[in-house]
């Protein structure tokens, strides 16, 4: 009976998703697929196995009760469910209920050259800079290169040195996280675009730099998941930008993941025969420790730590609300419950679980409802304005910059989706690269209408303007040249 149960769930949320992506296809990822293969690998599969009895010897299941992991299952399957059902509904309202024929007509688009490639340049280079002066504060405020000391050879242990990077850090933990985290990513996504946009030489130098730089910022604490997910937006770019890779390629890029993975755990713990274990692990961590984590907040909420009420949002917001405290994590809470051994060490942080945990913690059920509808909103809101906005360097930026959130942030904390000072920032830099960049005078129409195949409905109120088809704006004397 449980078996079918979830044969039966699977199916269900493949179909919704399906449906909801218009494509699940890996050579066509885009924000709703991604979303749904990561739900589905560190969430759905986890939350299955622990309901099968399958991985119940996992060192953190094992300190969950049989009814918080039939919980945890249920709350997970629905979730998976609901979320595309919210999406379909956008896609209603937006005019693209045959989502896969949308985006295939994007991708499929030329260019709309309304950004000037000589001021993205310009724009990017002066970013680049910034990067590399935040990458070089980073190093000089932790006082070594980790990864660096890592080659050479030291007798201080890889995981040693990543915990080191942590604490060891005497700067502005501001400057770090976001003018070295994450503008570099954002600066290499914008040279890569813009190669494929205008095809010079200079773009594909400036990428291959801060493709060089990214990868060193990303490694600056020997973590591993960045860089592996840093090489799957740069995949996801190529496709957006009409790059179809082969079954070869897709090998080939499936296999430089793998590699990746086992050079990090080579490293880290002197052997790879730790990958396909369910014990420790990548394949541990992504199918069944984060979904434990989730299990463990089902059990800790409300019988041994009362429901937090919404003191898990930032101050701004529990001041506003009356409450006496804020930014009060429910990952940090179930952490110091289950490993306040660690926790005391200094060297464990939080328990982050899926987006439904903190939820869960704050509001219980109607925490659980609220978040559907938030995250639901925010995939099927991005997929759209992508959709019905004319394709250009800027717009394929956003785009991005929407899926990389997701990913990261379903299983960072439901209050990430309500607070993120990461995404603020991100959008900043995109609509100041877009004033800066623009040619000509700023008309509506011009920047958001689309070709006029899709009807607008919601966002031609919204804009107050009617679908035309965008005109291509005339080279500069440079760009005509092709000298960038």
């Amino acid at each position: 009976m449980e078996v079918a149960t979830v044969i039966a769930f699977f199916i269900g949320i493949t179909a919704l998703f399906r449906v909801a992506a218009g494509n699940l296809g890996l050579r066509t990822l885009n924000v709703v697929s991604v979303t749904y293969y990561t739900f589905v690998i560190m969430a759905f599969f986890g939350a299955s196995l622990a309901y099968l009895g399958v991985v119940n010897g996992h060192y953190l299941v094992a300190k969950a009760s049989l009814e918080a992991i039939r919980q945890t299952f249920f709350l997970v399957a629905l979730t998976g469910l609901v979320l595309p059902i919210i999406v379909i509904g956008y896609n209603a309202i937006f005019g693209n209920i045959r989502a896969g024929v949308s985006l295939r007509r994007k991708i499929e688009q030329p260019f709309n050259q309304v950004f000037s490639s000589k001021r993205l340049y310009t724009v990017s280079v002066i970013l680049l800079i910034v990067c590399a002066a935040a990458t070089i504060y980073t190093f000089v405020s932790i006082g070594s290169i980790p990864a660096l000391d890592l080659l050479v050879g030291s007798e201080t242990s890889a995981a040693e040195m990543r915990a080191e990077a942590g604490r060891g850090f005497r700067g502005i933990e501001l400057i770090r996280n976001l003018f070295m985290l994450t503008l570099a990513p954002l600066v290499s996504f914008l040279c890569l675009i813009s190669y494929r946009a205008f095809g010079s030489r200079n773009w594909r130098n400036l990428f291959f730099l801060s493709f060089a730089l990214t990868v060193v910022a990303l490694t600056y604490n020997l973590e591993k998941g960045p860089i592996v997910y840093y090489v799957l937006f740069l995949f996801i770019i190529l496709q957006l930008v009409g790059i179809r890779p082969s079954v070869v390629q897709m090998a080939a890029f499936g296999g430089v993941v793998v590699l990746l993975v086992l050079i990090g755990y080579f490293l880290t713990y002197g052997t790879a025969g730790l990958v396909l274990s369910f014990e420790n692990g990548p394949v541990s961590r992504l199918v069944t420790t984060s979904i434990a984590t989730l299990m463990l907040h089902i059990q800790t909420f409300p019988d041994q730590v009362s429901f937090l009420g919404g003191r898990s949002l930032p101050s701004l917001y529990t001041d506003f609300l009356g409450l006496d405290d804020g930014w009060i994590r429910s990952g940090r809470i179930v952490m110091e419950l289950y490993n306040p051994n660690g926790v005391a060490a200094g060297v464990a942080g939080v328990m982050n679980a899926l987006f439904i945990g903190e939820a869960y913690a704050n509001w219980g059920y109607f925490g659980v409802l609220v978040s559907w509808f938030v995250v639901g909103s925010y995939v099927g809101i991005s997929s759209n304005v992508f959709l019905n906005s004319s394709k250009s360097v800027i717009s394929v930026l956003f785009y991005i910059v929407m899926i990389k959130f997701n990913m990261n942030t379903l299983f960072g904390g439901f209050t990430e989706y309500v607070y993120s000072i990461n995404l603020a920032f991100s959008l900043v830099v995109i609509a100041s690269v877009a004033i800066f960049s623009y040619k000509g005078s700023y008309d509506r129409r011009r920047l958001f209408a689309e070709k006029g195949h899709f009807s607008w409905r919601l966002s031609d109120v919204l804009l107050k303007t009617a679908p035309q088809i965008p005109m291509p704006a005339k080279l500069d004397k440079s760009e005509a040249k092709g000298e960038f």
